[in-house]
């Protein structure tokens, strides 16, 4: 498992993916953590009076429950919060979404990577295909932000402290993770693309440069 399937991979959940013809746009907002996408979407949110959907969270109840089970149920909810993005879009407002199924896939290849064991990816994989085909909204604009693993980690640490899930401090986990959006992103099925490594940024400036980007793209 490396690259080449991270390749595969995104040609085939494409088909998971149907554009709308909504007069609104979609924007999703997806990375590496502690990229500054928090900070970001809170600017989009207010330049453009935009519709934020969450990024979904089960942390919760997480430790009752297997990463397969955590895993299936992150999919079962990006299905179901769909009408909610396109409700938006019918309103021809801009909708900010705050990751998609991108991100659990992540997750899961990271995890799989670490692991050694790849079952539980293709598992996921493979319903994913099954589960989601023709049921996700294509976003107008996928927005990707990288960060090198150790620099990200550092940030969170200062200002949230230690994770509370050490996978997120396992750098081995971190470069898996973004290996797999590099791979990915170029061959998500989107308009635009917004690609940047914020390293050598603050969340500030993060969050200006990919406002700038954007509104290029939504005023083209």
């Amino acid at each position: 498992m490396g690259e080449s399937n991270c390749i595969s991979v995104s040609a085939s959940f494409a088909k998971c993916f149907v554009p709308h013809k909504e007069r609104g746009r979609l924007v999703v907002l997806e990375g590496s953590p502690c990229a500054g996408k928090t900070t970001t979407l809170s600017q989009l949110k207010k330049c453009y009076d935009g519709i934020v959907v969450p990024e979904l969270d089960h942390t919760g109840e997480a430790h009752l429950l297997t990463v397969g089970q955590i895993q299936s149920w992150y999919l079962v909810a990006e299905i179901d919060r769909q009408p909610v993005i396109q409700q938006g879009l019918m309103q021809s407002r801009t909708v900010f979404q705050d990751r998609n199924v991108l991100g659990t896939l992540a997750f899961s290849y990271a995890s799989a990577r670490l692991s050694r064991s790849h079952a539980p990816f293709t598992r996921l994989l493979n319903r994913t295909l099954k589960d989601a085909n023709r049921r996700l909204v294509r976003p107008d604009i996928l927005v990707a932000l990288y960060v090198d693993e150790a620099v990200g980690l550092d940030r969170r640490r200062r200002l949230s402290g230690e994770p509370l899930d050490p996978i997120w401090a396992d750098l081995d986990f971190l470069r898996y993770h973004a290996e797999f959006y590099r791979a990915a992103i170029p061959l998500f099925p989107a308009d635009t693309l917004v690609v940047l490594d914020t390293t050598n940024l603050t969340p500030e400036e993060t969050a200006n440069v990919v406002e700038q980007r954007v509104r290029r793209a939504l005023f083209r």
